[in-house]
């Protein structure tokens, strides 16, 4: 769209630009308006030609682009939060049983609770031994999303 200045841009500006003549594109991504470029140009006389046109809406365009990678990234960069803050989330709720399975598991091996029998020993060695190595699982994924969190800022 070609407009006279006054009708763009705000307050005085048109004069302090020496803008006799503006063209007006939407800047415009999936049908949704996001802004307008204002291009000005000092003749009033001539016209803006069909390559300034379409160099001006190139240029919206890019600008469309743009503004929707910056979107994209902030939101990526939300999920990655997210996702960071559930999995310590998860990691710190899973933790807290198999430290007490693992305490109680050694208590019935020290015999604090009675004798136990041979097999019930073994039974109980292996439930602590798979307790630790989960444990010990959950504690290096807490420590990978620790990097994670440490390389997002570098």
């Amino acid at each position: 769209m070609v407009a006279e200045p006054q009708e763009w841009l705000p307050g005085r500006s048109a004069p302090r630009y020496a803008t006799g003549r503006c063209l007006v594109v939407a800047v415009q991504r999936n049908g949704e308006t996001l802004g307008i470029l204002v291009v000005g140009n000092r003749s009033r006389s001539r016209d803006f030609s069909a390559d300034h046109a379409r160099l001006a809406q190139g240029i919206a365009d890019l600008a469309a682009m743009a503004l929707e990678n910056a979107r994209l990234v902030d939101e990526l960069e939300r999920t990655k939060q997210l996702k960071m803050e559930f999995a310590a989330s998860m990691s710190h709720q899973s933790r807290i049983p198999l430290n007490v399975i693992i305490g109680y598991a050694d208590l019935l091996l020290d015999g604090e609770f009675g004798p136990l029998t041979l097999e019930q020993s073994g039974v109980l060695q292996r439930v602590r031994s798979s307790s630790i190595e989960l444990l010990d699982a959950i504690n290096r994924n807490l420590d990978l999303g620790g990097e994670d969190a440490a390389g997002a800022g570098a």
